[in-house]
């Protein structure tokens, strides 16, 4: 009051006006944000509000923040707050403007920015932002909630019209639409219009095939139209849109008002420009300054190329190059008179005006009744008034229909379906009644027969006949395939196929369709059942021929003229590499490789490979034998089987695919490759089947009543599928060990790969698998089995070799071939082999062998003369032949044996260095400690030595005899070779000495049988 007095002000207490005006402001004094209420001000503390209010007579002036005389009836006029003395003493603060709620002004140190909010908002003092609002109500709409609750969708915006709300599970986002668009709430989407009123103008491209148009409130802005289709360009900057050239050209975008002469090249590049008022004018701007330039007669300036043209001076078009390819009586619309067109004759345009009273229907190429000034046709009630018969018109909204007019009546009449009315034709043709675009031109260059889809009838299809469309029906019920060119079961008002599973209902037995979607698939309709057929892979199927014909099934194309100008023969598919075709007059014909193979362009034929990569498998039966399986490279359902080293392509029976390492099929799945489960294998199989193991090449499956009976084979075998049969083999590796015993002599002993209380037998080049004796594994390199763990593989170590053995057992010693182990009271007995010979386990006895590397030597003489060899354990040891048995003997000590000579003679055994030499061999000293008897001469096969008491007589055979160490004693023979003349019969004793060690075998039931070792029995006799 005038007194100084305050007077508090009473407000709701849900004024979100009054609180948003102290938000950021720790102190000052602004008006009441309502313009009405002039003589209420609000004084800010720490952003909270007090509202006071002057006295009677008195309103609040902002500049002076003090209560002034004034009347508050006149509020609503006050001027807005001086903002400079409102920033004066303010850093950082925003508010709003009082009068214009979609303004406000943010001061910085002082200095006033006033800004403006973006079309369709206004500004929040609360929220600090502008935010979506009512410009009329001031009122902040709460658009982030307007989706809830509602399905998916667009919506359009509460109070812009160049803006729409997509809807998405609830949640809303605002969108703009394109420049020079509203949306169109009908439609669901953004359209050109007019962005001042919201009035959309879909019609504006309407039967327009190639044009520009103004748009209908922004001068900057034009309208490209394009097959009936309307898109929003814009002019260069400074530029508006002048309708009559459909050009842009020098302009004020606010006022839109074209550029004076004098001003239209300010700021410009040189160049030209049109005129502003006069088409037979154009502008040369150079440094910014306009020259007037005139056209030659009968020729306009031409915006789009820069130059003069012909043309039309009075409606300023340029009719040069309008009508070329264009087909004589081709009407163009005129680009700004709708009682006006351009007619087309020989390649030039002319421009005529239409009828009195009519105007250019530019979709039907045909002046129809209408007012030239508002470019408005006449409803269908009207256009008839004054006429009688004459020409038929199309009706002014539907090119579907045409109308006949009888003494100022019209008849509305209507066109086929699928067709539209053609004035200039005085006739219905082929059309698409959404466009009102003809489709005269579609069968251009199409064979006959060719059928196309009808742009908006999907149960009608265009039937090309010499060029020329006729529409023609689908079947009832039925819509057009397009990319089969056939028509399916299908529902002509959705357009949307029927299903599968129904296409067949009322149809006859054995008729096809194509399949909906695919179209390498077809259906064949067998007692109202629908059954899916495939094509084979590189065809597709053919509706029309009702059969699988060349192509690509990826794009559906077909193959038709790939055997255009080619001689008969075969040729590559062009897609796959599975298939070919063979050409024969000119007919491509589909061939399908067999499977598993693949066709090789230079040998015209298809070979063994990778039906995914098309690489061929070559070499991979090289080195192969006849009848190897080997898998194939990309399919598991096939094989390939080896033939004079070349691959051929198998199929396994069906519900079966190749085990590579059984080399056999067995139940599996062809697409993921996976053997069935031991559990479902024997599912639908024969009674008797067998099958591998999945898992375990030592068991098999047998099948009975759909059952899996799980087998073992014997110990230290895996089943060979193919034979049915178990064979010894390494069940680790499931590889078979039939060559093992490949050239060796019967009764060799081999490991077992991986059982090592099993051992191979080789008998007649054939492998049995034996076992060891309980608690006892093979010694591989002495061939005998001897205790120890079947699980570890250890052997026993000596001292608990014999426990629970059997009296008398003899087992090679583990580490030291010259020892042997006999078990005697369940203890080991460790013995010596003598000098130069080694533990076999097999015959249980100590023959010539080599005691450092354990190597037997007592195959040394086979086939050797008689005679003395060095032993190569050491030189105090030699060997001696006799009849090919070999023997094992040490000189006396102090001797060595002569490198020379071969007899033993004084040397050290440590160094092998000899004594020195002496005129005779020392063969005296062989007798000594040597029992009596008759030995074999080191030299001569005729010679022999006696001995009697250590002494020694060297002695002769009679002519035609030589010694024979087995008998003893000379016997007829070639004393040049040293080869008997008769078969030498061996004493009794050396078999009475063998059988023995081969009963005791037996009786162990050892799987080893004992060898005859007459020449072991031969060397203890003899020594």
């Amino acid at each position: 009051g005038s007194n100084g007095e305050l007077i508090s002000f009473p407000i709701d207490q849900n004024d979100h006006a009054v609180e948003s005006v102290c938000i950021g402001v720790n102190a000052g004094i602004f008006p009441h944000p309502d313009p009405t209420l002039c003589h209420v001000y609000i004084s800010c503390t720490f952003e909270q509000p007090i509202v006071y209010q002057c006295a009677a007579g008195l309103v609040f002036d902002p500049s002076s923040l003090r209560c002034i005389p004034g009347d508050r009836n006149e509020c609503s006029v006050r001027n807005e707050p001086d903002w400079d003395e409102v920033c004066a003493a303010i850093s950082y603060a925003f508010y709003a403007n009082p009068n214009v709620c979609w303004e406000f002004v943010f001061c910085s140190f002082g200095t006033v920015n006033r800004f403006t909010c973006p079309v369709g908002e206004i500004w929040s003092q609360k929220d600090g932002a502008c935010l979506p609002g009512n410009r009329d109500t001031c009122e902040v709409l709460d658009i982030g909630n307007l989706c809830q609750g509602r399905p998916d969708g667009v919506l359009p915006h509460p109070i812009d019209c160049t803006r729409f709300v997509q809807c998405t599970n609830g949640v809303t986002t605002v969108q703009e639409c394109l420049r020079g668009e509203v949306f169109d709430e009908t439609l669901g989407r953004c359209i050109v219009g007019n962005t001042d009123t919201c009035q959309s103008t879909g019609d504006l491209c309407r039967g327009v095939a190639n044009d520009l148009r103004p748009h209908p409130n922004e001068c900057h802005l034009f309208v490209f139209c394009s097959l009936g289709e309307a898109s929003v360009l814009v002019c260069p900057p400074n530029e508006i849109f002048r309708p009559d050239i459909r050009f842009c050209v020098p302009g004020d975008r606010e006022t839109c008002e074209f550029s004076s002469v004098e001003t239209a090249c300010v700021g410009r590049p040189p160049g030209v420009v049109p005129h502003p008022t006069s088409c037979e004018l154009y502008l040369s701007c150079n440094n910014g300054v306009s020259t007037v330039m005139t056209c030659p007669p009968g020729t306009i300036f031409n915006p789009q190329t820069g130059v003069c043209a012909t043309g039309d001076v009075d409606t300023c078009v340029v009719t040069e190059g309008l009508c070329l390819l264009q087909p004589d009586g081709t009407v163009l619309e005129h680009p700004t008179r709708c009682g006006m067109f351009i007619i087309c004759q020989g390649g030039n345009a002319a421009v005529n005006p239409c009828p009195p009273g009519e105007i250019l229907r530019v979709d039907a190429q045909f002046c129809v009744p209408g007012n030239p000034d508002t470019c408005e046709r006449f409803p269908i009630e009207t256009m008839c008034d004054g006429r009688d018969g004459g020409l038929f018109l199309p009706h002014p909204t539907d090119c579907t229909r045409f109308v006949w007019c009888q003494q100022g009546s019209a008849s509305d009449l209507g066109c086929e379906p699928g067709n539209i009315f053609s004035a200039p034709a005085q006739s219905c043709i082929p059309g698409n009644a959404q466009t009102c675009t003809p489709l005269t031109g579609v069968c251009a260059n199409q064979p006959d027969g060719t059928v196309l889809p009808h742009p908006e009838r999907c149960d009608f299809f265009i039937w090309c006949t010499e060029g020329r469309p006729t529409v023609n029906p689908c079947p009832s019920g039925e819509i057009l395939r397009p990319d089969v060119q056939f028509c399916v079961p299908g529902d002509a008002n959705t357009c949307e196929f029927v299903p599968i599973d129904l296409m067949c209902n009322g149809q006859a037995d054995d008729t096809r369709f194509p399949h909906p979607t695919d179209c390498a698939l077809f259906l064949s309709c067998q007692g109202q059942n629908a059954l899916v057929q495939t094509c084979p892979p590189g065809s597709i199927y053919n509706a029309p021929s009702r059969a699988c014909v060349p192509g690509n099934q990826a794009t559906c194309e077909r193959f038709d003229n790939i055997c255009s100008g080619r001689p008969d023969g075969v040729i590559p598919h062009p897609t796959i590499c599975t298939a070919f075709i063979y050409c024969s007059s000119n007919v491509a014909v589909f061939e399908q490789c067999s499977p598993g193979t693949i066709f090789d362009d230079v040998l015209g034929s298809c070979v063994v490979g990778n039906t995914n990569t098309c690489v061929r498998a070559d070499g991979v039966c090289a080195g192969q034998p006849d009848g190897t399986i080997l898998g194939h490279p990309n399919e598991c359902r096939l094989y390939i089987i080896c033939v004079a080293q070349l691959p051929a392509a198998l199929q396994c029976p069906p519900g079966e695919i190749l085990n590579v390492e059984a080399q056999f099929c067995v139940p599996g799945s062809s697409d993921t490759c996976q053997f069935h489960p031991v559990e479902t294998m024997c599912q639908n199989m024969a009674d008797g089947a067998i099958y591998p193991h999945p898992s375990d090449c030592s068991q098999y499956v047998l099948c009975n009543g759909g059952q899996a009976i799980v087998n073992d084979c014997p110990a230290g075998e895996i089943l060979h599928a193919a034979s049915s049969e178990c064979r010894p083999g390494n069940t680790g590796t499931c590889e078979f060990l039939d060559q093992v015993c490949y050239g060796r002599p019967d009764g060799w002993v081999l490991e077992h790969p991986n059982l090592c209380g099993h051992f191979i037998w080789c008998q007649g080049g054939t492998v049995q698998v034996h076992p060891c004796p309980p608690g006892e594994i093979l010694r591989p390199d002495a061939q005998f089995c001897v205790p120890g763990n079947p699980s570890t593989c250890e052997f026993e170590p000596v001292e608990r070799m014999c426990i629970g053995m059997q009296e008398g057992a003899v087992y090679p010693h583990p580490t030291d071939c010259q020892l042997y182990v006999r078990c005697q009271n369940s203890q080991a007995v460790v013995e010596n082999c003598r000098p130069g010979t080694i533990f076999q386990a097999a015959t249980q006895s100590c023959v010539a062998g080599n005691g450092n590397t354990c190597t037997f030597l007592d195959s040394t003489c086979v086939g050797r003369p008689d005679g003395v060899l060095p032993h190569p354990q050491g030189c105090e040891l030699f060997l001696i032949c006799t009849s090919g048995t070999t023997s094992a003997l040490r000189c006396p000590e102090g001797e060595i044996l002569h490198p020379e000579f071969l007899v033993c003679a004084t040397g050290n055994a440590d160094d092998c260095t000899l004594a020195p030499v002496t005129t005779e061999p020392p063969i005296i000293s062989v007798c000594e400690g040597r029992p009596d008897g008759n030995y074999t001469h080191p030299l001569l096969c005729y010679l022999f030595i006696r001995c009697t008491s250590g002494d020694t007589e060297i002695l002769s055979c009679p002519p035609n005899q030589i010694f024979v160490g087995a008998i003893r004693d000379c016997a007829p023979g070639n004393q040049e070779t040293c080869i008997p003349l008769r078969p030498i019969t061996l004493p009794l004793f050396a078999s009475d000495l063998a059988a023995p060690i081969y009963d005791a075998c037996i009786d162990r039931q050892h799987s080893i049988p004992a060898v005859n070792n007459s020449d072991n029995a031969t060397s203890r006799d003899l020594f």
